[in-house]
């Protein structure tokens, strides 16, 4: 019997390595998918050069895309050009696919730390879309924060545990961070009436826009916002009052006078302050992971 117990150890422990290994390849496969759809997909590579100002890749879509995210996420959350801060989840997810080399642990707590953080950013539409009662709009951005999260806290099976408590301590920050935006949509969004109906009406299939959108307006990256003639050099909806001109979007006036209004009102954060925090978060946890003191490889499994 005792020989029997002896024999059955080594059999258990092959057993979780190999479910071990198995949890690994699928967390490794569904980050390079997420990575393929934001990147390549929505809103892809060619949105966030559009945002960056780069007017090769100005299009309908792109700036579709920018007045759908102007009036639901940076309206509700005081985040002003959010295009340009919502592409920077695809930089994010640029790291994805290097979670295939297994054997550099700072690797990986970078790959999960970024991971977890696009978690978070994806985590802001779905409180955004719940507090402003928005509930069809819930599910898509709550999936993809749900599967993000799974695949950064997978990466703790191939790390030490000083860098797996790393890892634990950055999904506690971008946690209270999302917590944190809930609060701040909540406060903000019965102020945005008029706002999230002129979404609805306007807004296409994101990434699928297929009429005619025009330009001029203010969340326009501003290179090319000021180097449109039309525009005046700079400027725009909701900053002027004229309603941009063009076969796309065509709302009643008050509807667009009322959202003008409450765009104007609701108050901003510095964009500087936002991009200026969030280059703090990131440098923050990159140079946590660079002092971590511990091996710089590991076996996979070990």
């Amino acid at each position: 019997h005792g020989r029997h117990q002896v024999a059955l150890v080594p059999t258990l422990t092959s057993t979780k390595k190999m479910m071990k290994k198995v949890l690994i390849i699928l967390s490794n496969g569904l980050l390079t998918l997420l990575w393929f759809a934001l990147s390549f997909g929505y809103p892809g590579y060619k949105m966030m050069l559009y945002s960056w100002g780069l007017s090769a890749f100005d299009s309908d879509a792109a700036r579709n895309d920018a007045f759908d995210l102007a009036l639901s996420l940076g309206a509700a959350l005081g985040i002003p050009q959010i295009t340009l801060v919502d592409h920077f989840n695809i930089l994010f997810a640029t790291l994805f696919p290097l979670a295939w080399i297994s054997g550099w642990p700072r690797l990986q707590a970078m790959v999960g730390g970024a991971a977890m953080l696009a978690s978070m950013y994806m985590f802001l539409f779905v409180a955004v879309f719940a507090t402003s009662r928005q509930w069809q709009e819930v599910p898509p951005p709550l999936i993809v924060s749900l599967l993000l999260a799974l695949g950064g806290l997978s990466r703790q099976l191939l790390l030490p545990p000083a860098y797996a408590g790393l890892l634990n301590t950055w999904a506690k920050i971008v946690g209270c961070l999302a917590i944190l935006a809930v609060g701040v949509s909540m406060e903000r969004v019965g102020q945005l009436h008029a706002t999230f109906r002129l979404r609805s009406e306007c807004v296409g299939v994101p990434g699928a826009y297929d009429k005619p959108w025009p330009s001029g307006f203010d969340f326009e990256p501003s290179s090319l916002r000021t180097s449109r003639s039309d525009v005046g050099g700079g400027g725009g909806w909701p900053s002027e009052a004229a309603w941009p001109e063009g076969t796309g979007c065509k709302p009643e006036w008050n509807l667009v006078d009322a959202a003008r209004q409450e765009l104007n009102s609701v108050g901003y954060f510095p964009l500087w302050a936002v991009l200026g925090n969030l280059v703090f978060l990131v440098g923050g946890f990159v140079a946590a992971v660079a002092l971590m003191s511990g091996p710089y490889l590991v076996t996979l499994c070990s």
